[in-house]
């Protein structure tokens, strides 16, 4: 109709002009450094900051933007606790929305309870996430683990701020053994890793290290190396004609592939395969190959595919074998510090893993959801496996550790000073003449 506007999809919720506003909003807070708690103050590019994540987002972006190559974050996953953060926008009219749709069971206090909450959490993360953009390269990756309590919404605020065409993967990741109390309907024994790329068009070839699996499937090997044998002809919907093509065989037959296949690659490139003796001819009675008579061939033909560095393209589903499940960052954290002083940490590992498709050897990584500062650890381990120079940012805040908690009773007043104490004994076991250090500022 005339002089009405087409209606468009839009993620909304109470709050949202305010969330927008606060990321745009000046803040009055400084950064004050602290060099007594730091480690050679002087030439570390790593940085720990103890505050608020929104003011240091802020406090940062001037002197990072476009600077960082990967953001890893590990935010509340929403489970029902409160937060922490100073950012509430839950309104009297939100709440009053519910008490107009009571029904005879008085369902409208769930309703209102897991409304609010997903309220409160999408007001809490959207405006760091759309401060977090800025600071990201080009071909910049950001990683967000989640659950399925607001995998949702974070796919949905993700793809408005990042773009649905920047997503690259959700990765899946088997998180524990579903073992424990059963529970009344399904054990949910996965989490999630949302990874969008600035400009995924930016992005070059991804690579991860292959799981044990996977390598097990190189069991042959020649003067190059491990290999295993690929078929050359592959179903597709492609009807490229520059990969079909005659291919002479042994016996001096000649073959190309069948209706739905095609070579996987162009002539020129096979015969360079061919010539570096990385070609292999196999009789069978199920050949994907016809001759040039239109009949089925005797002939396969394999191209030998090497395992080379033992990387390959990253995969969604995150291989265990590789990262273990939850109960492997317990137990570091407790190896490191000698009791269980914080729960839930991600196995440096599991972040590794990341890491490596994220960053080059003299990146720059952040992470404005610290924690105990298991990204920060990660990247330590990684440089220490290969040399690199990889480089971190860790920012949080001095949440109070409960009273009667292991960490309190370690002495640890806040969750900031868990963090800061990790990057210190992680230093100590794997840069003992401390070349390695981080500067240490807090929100003021």
């Amino acid at each position: 109709m005339a002089g009405h506007m087409a209606e468009q999809f839009e993620f909304i919720w109470p709050g949202k002009k305010q969330s927008i506003d606060l990321a745009t909003e000046p803040t009055t807070a400084q950064l004050a450094p602290q060099q007594d708690e730091s480690i050679r103050w002087e030439t570390s590019a790593n940085l720990f900051i103890e505050g608020d994540n929104l003011d240091a987002l802020k406090l940062l972006s001037n002197q990072l933007a476009r600077q960082v190559k990967m953001i890893y974050i590990d935010p509340p996953y929403n489970t029902g606790k409160d937060f922490v953060y100073r950012d509430n926008f839950a309104s009297l009219g939100h709440r009053n929305h519910y008490q107009n749709h009571l029904d005879e069971n008085h369902t409208q206090i769930v309703q209102e309870n897991s409304s609010r909450r997903h309220t409160e959490w999408l007001n809490m993360i959207y405006p760091r996430l759309l401060l977090a953009r800025q600071f990201l390269q080009e071909d910049g990756l950001i990683f967000v683990s989640i659950d399925d309590n607001e995998v949702h919404n974070l796919r949905q605020i993700m793809n408005e701020i990042y773009g649905e065409e920047n997503l690259v993967a959700q990765f899946v990741w088997h998180s524990s053994t579903a073992g424990g109390i059963r529970a009344r309907y399904v054990n949910r024994n996965h989490e999630y890793t949302l990874c969008y790329a600035h400009t995924l068009g930016s992005v070059g070839k991804l690579t991860a290290p292959l799981s044990a699996e996977a390598i097990k499937h190189y069991n042959l090997e020649d003067a190059h190396g491990r290999y295993r044998e690929k078929d050359f002809a592959w179903v597709t919907k492609s009807e490229n004609p520059n990969q079909r093509y005659l291919i002479e065989c042994p016996d001096g037959s000649f073959v190309q592939p069948r209706s739905t296949y095609l070579f996987r690659y162009v002539r020129k490139r096979f015969d360079e395969a061919l010539a570096a003796d990385m070609v292999v001819f196999k009789k069978t009675k199920r050949s994907p190959l016809i001759d040039e008579k239109g009949q089925q061939s005797r002939w396969n033909i394999y191209i030998k595919k090497y395992l080379g560095d033992a990387t390959g393209a990253p995969s969604s589903l995150v291989p265990k074998s590789l990262v273990g499940i939850s109960t492997g960052g317990t137990r570091e954290l407790k190896r490191l510090f000698g009791s269980t002083i914080f729960n839930n940490v991600k196995p440096t590992q599991y972040l590794q893993y990341f890491l490596k498709i994220g960053l080059g050897p003299d990146d720059l990584v952040f992470d404005f959801f610290a924690g105990s500062c298991s990204t920060a650890h990660a990247v330590l381990n990684l440089n220490g496996e290969d040399g690199g120079n990889r480089r971190f940012i860790m920012v949080q805040q001095a949440e109070t550790t409960p009273d009667d908690s292991l960490a309190r009773q370690a002495g640890f007043t806040t969750i900031a000073e868990i963090g800061k104490e990790r990057i210190r004994r992680v230093l100590a076991e794997i840069d003992p003449q401390q070349e390695v250090g981080f500067r240490v500022y807090k929100v003021f």
